[in-house]
């Protein structure tokens, strides 16, 4: 008996999910601000024509020896960063959000923002540290360099 609850609530929770992952998703990391002129034309651009929203998101990295706790201080001025990218969002009529992630490895934190928010592409200019292919395999989606 509790089986079948548990599958009912299982198979309810997934419905919901994936009702939820209808709109198609961009995720633009960003570390500067110089990068927006760079990497939102292009996010912009696929956000509005698949009619979905563009992500920015910040990651603050801290030394393994550090607790997360450490960089909280810095959480206001990255999304006060943001918030630039924010606006510059608004002006071309495009949905988006921002987010700000503390992590000890940028690169991995970037990968587990993007598989938790089911993003369909990622548009960046610096290295993640894996193959594409890997990542494309693993999110089903495409990474996009811009020069």
């Amino acid at each position: 008996m509790v089986k079948n609850k548990r599958k009912s609530v299982i198979k309810a929770v997934q419905k919901e999910s994936s009702q939820l992952k209808n709109v198609y998703t961009v995720l633009v990391p960003i570390q500067d601000p110089e990068q927006f002129s760079l990497l939102l034309p292009p996010a912009i651009d696929l956000a509005t024509k698949n009619h979905g929203k563009v992500i920015l998101l910040n990651v603050v990295e801290i030394p393994y020896q550090l607790p997360p706790s450490s960089a909280k201080k810095f959480i206001t001025e990255r999304e006060l960063m943001l918030e630039q990218g924010l606006k510059m969002l608004e002006l071309a009529d495009c949905s988006g959000s921002t987010a700000v992630r503390i992590a000890h490895n940028m690169n991995g934190a970037i990968k587990r923002f993007a598989k938790e928010e089911n993003v369909d592409t990622v548009i960046k200019d610096f290295d993640l540290g894996y193959q594409p292919e890997t990542l494309f395999c693993q999110l089903k989606s495409r990474i996009v360099n811009w020069f």
